[in-house]
């Protein structure tokens, strides 16, 4: 028996374009808040990564790639994604996102970012806000797609499995209720976002704290690459709580340097691509000139920021004008890498189990994300993992064996909420200060006892810190094996490339360690 064809957990960009393209089957799309709230993707400043200029290529795009994720990343999975890259354009526009395009109305705008050699980057009229133009667009359609039901206020806490193996449903609670509820399918896809909310300094919304990855790994699923986080080199330096403000990237490639408290531009001397250099190499040259004693700046004083709305709205929140002021920036927790083990499709190592977007670790990304090829992945890997669920829709829809009882209950146990919010705040900081930017083998065994000891006091008690407590320890061992520095994975103590670490990592059920994945 079953409650639906397919459920999808999430509704960011990759969970609500999987829900589009499973029609005619019959989908769930589980949400933490309401549709059309908040999410990862309507943050997203940049735009999507394409090879639509006339002088570019699939070929230099998935070049570019490769090159910035640090020789780790899966050629054939970045050779196919780019290659797709121009019809997920046309998609997204039969689907009624509007790309800027130039006064001929024909060619699109396009912007250069970080480690691309080539303006590929497409914006929309939004400006610094493409997440903007392409999320109420998704959710319009989500809202009227008849054969997609929208279970809102809604936690995933754990995913059934049939007795013979797989998964076959979610466990939920709903918000303000006390109960937990089930929902039975022969497949569920994990659109869930990242982790870079485990950190105290972050772009993302603090509540992207690696759900996927605690979600799969309980149902036996392998995870990859959890060391590679990519830490974003200009988040607006302030005292907003919370989530830092993003200083998109495309400032930089209209032509906004980086300075420091003396008025020096130092990018210049640290890469040949000076301020557009890959964002590990920026973000670790912010941080050297922060451990000197100097503050850091994005000067944008002498380009034209008018259409950069998100930029204008912050800044005058902060009393800040970019057209006068010296913008203080930070680098902080922006992407992870790592995530689910999944082939280019979604499909994870456990039956049942697809997994999407940042949540997802193809081997696109490699140890480094190139700029802008979020969105790209995560809208391929809404249609491919639809896609591959309905071509295996004959052997899916004959999976009816018993699920297994759930066992994670919701929790009972009154914690204070003043001594959780303490707890949550103290391994954040222990993310940024001891498992961030620059890593050791020191600090990394004192953020790994911290974890351990964590888990011990709190596992029955408090589910968000209990998941939270077991995504960092899993990221925090997996960096303690890597002795090398590779993308964004730097250990002072490994500071060098080893060819004997030039590949993936794989945390299996199946192997003790972490281990190597052919790419």
């Amino acid at each position: 028996m079953k409650d639906y064809d397919v459920i999808i957990v999430g509704s960011g960009a990759a969970g609500c374009v999987a829900a589009l393209s499973a029609a005619p089957l019959k989908v769930a799309l589980v949400t933490t808040g309401k549709i059309g709230g908040d999410c990862s993707s309507l943050w997203t400043q940049g735009g999507l990564a394409a090879a639509v200029g006339p002088d570019d290529t699939p070929a230099a795009h998935a070049r570019d790639t490769v090159k910035a994720g640090a020789e780790v990343v899966d050629e054939k999975v970045a050779k196919h994604y780019t290659a797709t890259a121009r019809s997920i354009v046309g998609y997204l526009e039969m689907n009624g996102v509007q790309f800027s395009v130039e006064d001929d109305g024909f060619n699109y705008i396009l912007s250069c970012e970080g480690g691309h050699d080539a303006h590929r980057v497409l914006k929309a009229d939004s400006g610094d806000g493409f997440g903007r133009a392409l999320m109420p667009v998704l959710w319009d359609k989500i809202k009227s797609a008849p054969y997609i039901d929208i279970i809102d206020q809604a936690k995933v806490i754990e995913l059934l499995k049939y007795k013979d193996g797989g998964v076959g449903g979610v466990v939920f609670e709903k918000q303000g209720r006390a109960s937990t509820y089930t929902l039975r399918a022969p497949a569920v896809i994990l659109a869930t976002g990242g982790a870079a909310g485990l950190y105290s300094e972050t772009t993302n919304p603090v509540t992207n704290t690696g759900q996927a990855i605690t979600l799969a790994e309980k149902a036996g699923a392998d995870l990859a690459d959890l060391e590679f986080m990519q830490f974003h080199p200009t988040a607006l330096k302030c005292d907003k709580a919370g989530s830092l403000p993003l200083m998109t990237e495309a400032l930089r490639g209209h032509g906004a340097t980086l300075v420091n408290d003396k008025g020096v531009r130092f990018m210049t001397d640290v890469h040949p691509m000076a301020e557009l250099a890959p964002r590990d190499i920026v973000a670790r040259a912010i941080l050297g000139q922060q451990r000197m004693g100097r503050e850091v700046y994005l000067d944008c004083r002498h380009i034209d920021t008018s259409e950069f709305y998100t930029l204008q709205k912050t800044s005058k929140s902060l009393d800040l004008d970019p057209a006068r002021d010296l913008l203080p920036v930070t680098p902080a927790a922006h992407y992870h890498m790592g995530g689910v083990a999944t082939d280019r499709n979604g499909r994870s190592s456990t039956a049942g189990l697809w997994v999407i977007g940042e949540a997802a670790s193809t081997g696109f990304h490699g140890a480094n994300r190139l700029a802008s090829n979020s969105v790209l992945e995560a809208v391929i890997m809404g249609r491919a993992s639809a896609r591959d669920i309905k071509q295996k829709w004959k052997v899916l829809s004959g999976k009816d064996g018993q699920v297994l009882p759930h066992v994670r209950q919701k929790r009972t146990a009154y914690l204070n909420p003043v001594l959780k919010a303490k707890v949550i705040n103290a391994m954040r900081r222990t993310m940024t200060e001891y498992v961030g930017i620059l890593r050791n083998e020191y600090d990394l065994a004192d953020a790994e006892y911290f974890f351990d000891s964590i888990l011990a006091e709190y596992s029955g008690l408090d589910t968000e810190i209990e998941d939270m407590a077991r995504v960092c320890l899993l990221i925090t061992k997996a960096a303690r094996t890597r002795t090398e520095s590779r993308g964004g994975h730097y250990r002072t103590d490994y500071p060098e490339r080893h060819n004997e670490w030039k590949h993936r990592s794989l945390v299996s059920h199946k192997l003790p360690m972490v281990q190597e994945v052919s790419a």
